[in-house]
């Protein structure tokens, strides 16, 4: 379809031009009729309150394949998840220290002193179990913590990743209608060059246009290799997101508008700070922050229990043999309890209390930024879109008057009033016109992306 519009208006454009040349030898002919797309599905008004999964998973079905290969083979994001196995595994090491212990010591040497020596075995196996260790409940509590925050990370890195890789998805679409308007205007001023040189050979037409024309044929010809460099960075961006390769050249560019949006009464957006929290609060960013002080917090716990009393049962069998030189030989059962209390550390507790929560305030500073940063980006994005919406409106009502331009321009050239220069001017803002369009749409998705992200609805 849009090949057989592009052809329409190729053909259209050239009997234009051919009429134009007839107008200005005082040929009366009836007015050309312009052509314009249509875009009869353009505006569709998004819906008040949060955008639901399937929103999100029916937003662009060749968007969402770029997504999946992303979250499987994306390095950073494997590498967030791995951050999760390691805290796994040093919960695991947590754990194990609050149970029962088996230790085997053993030795055998020889001894050399004065006026005698002699060989010594001395062998121990001592089981224990604490019963009153709470240093090592907050450690796995810790660590336990870790594993929290470690998931957030990936669904931190999940989002970046997939919100990066629908900025530039829709990036690519901005290069191709600039691609794609470009050539439609070159060949546009091709045609032109072609009558002009007709009117030049009849005397209707000045050297200096047909030079003017060329120029602006040699620069659109620049424009369209820039263009086409950009598209390619944007393509290898992309694959280098979802860290694989893939061929865009069969995708269709999306031409549709967010069915939902996320977003809030324009009331209390501008009136209530709340309002904004409440929106971002299911960011992982924010949750994992909030999950990283309450670890700290646990932390805190940690370094004041690391000091204190200390309460652990065993028992051990003994076997120590050194034929009678030694002191300790002996060989039996050994149990009881062992206490240790600390009695004085110059301050060590306290300091390293201290320590740790100066790192709390630390993270609450980060969730301040956080939460600003992140406001700003639900604002900015929220502003965006709608006065993206009003400019989509306003480029509709461009694409008329535009067109009634065209028309009041070929009944100028009938009499002589107007040239080919102004009329290809028109056409000219009448193609931008209707470029904008297709490069609005995608820079709304872009927003729309952002509000998701915002919302924390692209983390899986």
């Amino acid at each position: 379809m849009q090949a057989l519009t592009n052809s329409s208006m190729h053909t259209s454009v050239k009997s234009l031009i051919k009429r134009s040349l007839q107008m200005t030898t005082f040929i009366q002919r009836p007015f050309w009729k312009v052509w314009a797309l249509s875009f009869a599905t353009l505006l569709v008004i998004p819906v008040s309150g949060m955008a639901d999964s399937r929103s999100l998973s029916s937003a662009d079905p060749q968007l969402n394949g770029l997504f999946a290969l992303a979250l499987a083979h994306n390095p950073n994001i494997e590498m967030a998840r791995s951050e999760i196995d390691i805290n796994g595994y040093q919960l695991n090491v947590s754990q194990s220290e609050e149970g029962p212990t088996v230790q085997l010591t053993s030795e055998l040497s020889y001894a050399w002193v004065k006026e005698k020596e002699f060989g010594r075995t001395a062998n121990q196996l001592r089981a224990s179990y604490p019963l009153y260790q709470p240093e090592k409940k907050a450690r796995s509590d810790v660590s336990r913590q870790a594993v929290e925050v470690a998931k957030q990370t990936v669904k931190i890195s999940q989002q970046d990743i997939l919100l990066e890789i629908a900025m530039q998805y829709y990036e690519y679409w901005q290069q191709q209608t600039e691609r794609d308007f470009l050539g439609k205007e070159r060949q546009t001023y091709l045609d032109l060059l072609e009558q002009s040189k007709n009117r030049f050979q009849l005397g209707y037409q000045d050297l200096n246009d047909l030079t003017e024309i060329q120029a602006k044929i040699d620069s659109i010809k620049a424009q369209q290799i820039a263009v086409q460099q950009n598209m390619q960075k944007v393509y290898f961006k992309l694959t280098e997101l979802v860290n694989s390769s893939f061929d865009i050249s069969g995708f269709k560019k999306p031409n549709t508008l967010p069915s939902g949006l996320t977003q809030l009464p324009s009331n209390s957006l501008n009136k209530s700070d709340q309002a904004w929290s409440d929106l971002i609060s299911h960011n992982p960013a924010i949750i994992a922050v909030d999950k990283e002080i309450n670890l700290i917090g646990k932390q805190v716990n940690v370094e004041k229990l690391s000091d204190g009393p200390q309460v652990e049962l065993f028992t051990s069998y003994i076997y120590n043999d050194s034929d009678g030189n030694f002191y300790d030989d002996m060989q039996g059962l050994k149990g009881g309890v062992q206490i240790k209390i600390p009695i004085y550390l110059s301050g060590k507790t306290d300091a390293k209390v201290a320590k740790t929560r100066a790192t709390m305030q630390q993270l609450k500073i980060k969730k301040a930024i956080q939460i600003s940063k992140i406001t700003r980006i639900a604002q900015q994005a929220q502003v965006s879109y709608d006065l993206g919406l009003q400019q989509l409106s306003l480029l509709n009502k461009a694409i008329e008057s535009n067109k009634e331009a065209i028309k009041a321009i070929e009944s100028g050239m009938s009499t002589g009033n107007r040239n080919m220069m102004d009329l290809l001017k028109a056409y000219n803002d009448l193609h931008k016109s209707e470029k904008t369009i297709p490069i609005l749409k995608a820079k709304l998705w872009q927003y729309w992306w952002q509000l998701q992200w915002v919302t924390g609805r692209l983390a899986k």
